[in-house]
């Protein structure tokens, strides 16, 4: 099956060569729009064959007919074959499903502040590290912690452990203690934030060179667990 993508645009290239009833090239512009319409619909389509039909000349002239009449016959057929084009293209518009974008100036500021710029000057596993060491650097801050780095550090954050002098907690207020709810937000948060720190700290900052998109879904999931951190309460004891 022909990608999606490529068939609107080819269908859109044709509408384009079409020129609103004057392609510069007519016998170019015929083909490209009869490839484009087969890619698009298969060989058997009803819309291909109403497009094979399509004239574009005159039923009937004499040697006296005006060439500005075989012109505009020639416009009209082109006219009719840009129409079906048009509604081809919407069909297939409506069949692409529509998908989410992620936005990196919107994600969480822990996230954005140190990415933002990077990301747009095309430096995306440097975002995502700045993005990772900016997280780490805001969860010390919140706990009130001198070191710490990385999966431990967001272990002992997340821990069901109660807090001790020295090793504070995160608890999230909303869910109740001790329910299974609190049990799946602490132990699922721990887990997600180490495999952020392990998966995507560690290995970005080794030198792993993720794909365009890679690094943007890695930057999302560093900007969930900076929302649960921002989020969560300072369970601690002095």
């Amino acid at each position: 099956m022909a990608d999606p993508d490529k068939t609107l645009e080819l269908v859109e290239r044709a509408i384009e060569l079409g020129n609103g009833g004057d392609p510069e090239d007519f016998n170019e512009w015929r083909e490209t729009a009869r490839v484009a319409l087969r890619l698009a619909l298969g060989e058997d389509d009803p819309t291909l064959t109403r497009f094979d039909a399509i004239k574009y000349s005159l039923g009937m002239w004499t040697n006296s007919t005006p060439r500005s009449a075989f012109d505009a016959a020639r416009r009209r057929g082109v006219q009719r074959a840009l129409a079906l084009l048009s509604a081809v293209r919407t069909e297939l518009e409506v069949r692409q499903p529509s998908s989410p974008s992620v936005n990196v100036s919107a994600l969480h500021p822990w996230v954005a502040g140190m990415a933002a710029s990077l990301w747009a000057g095309g430096y995306h596993r440097q975002a995502v590290e700045e993005a990772a060491r900016s997280v780490e650097v805001h969860l010390r801050a919140k706990l009130a912690l001198p070191g710490g780095t990385g999966a431990p550090l967001v272990t002992n954050a997340f821990s069901l452990k109660d807090a001790r002098p020295g090793d504070p907690r995160l608890r999230s207020r909303e869910f109740v203690e001790g329910s299974e709810s609190w049990t799946n937000a602490h132990e699922g948060a721990m887990l997600f934030g180490r495999g952020c720190m392990m998966r995507v700290r560690n290995l970005y900052s080794h030198g792993h060179e993720p794909s365009e998109q890679e690094a943007l879904e890695a930057l999302a999931a560093l900007s969930l667990l900076a929302r649960w951190i921002d989020q969560a309460e300072v369970d601690s004891l002095p």
